[in-house]
């Protein structure tokens, strides 16, 4: 993941469907990574384009994205 301006971040919840591989955990390593109930968030702080990466590798790699939320400023 590219290096994020803190001063433009906010705090993100993003919720895809099912658990990842380790393989994948490894592509979302800066990501705090909480899987439970057969999904799995992936919280953190994001700029636009940090979240838009994020987004892109969901798609890349597959994965059902179910949920977007900026949790803070």
């Amino acid at each position: 993941m590219t290096a994020v301006d803190h001063r433009s971040a906010s705090r993100y919840r993003i919720t895809v469907s099912g658990h990842l591989r380790s393989e994948l955990q490894l592509v979302f390593e800066d990501l705090r990574i909480v899987e439970s109930g057969g999904v799995t968030v992936l919280v953190g702080p994001l700029d636009q384009a940090a979240l838009f990466g994020v987004i892109n590798r969901i798609r890349v790699n597959s994965l059902r994205l179910l949920e977007v939320r900026r949790v803070g400023g």
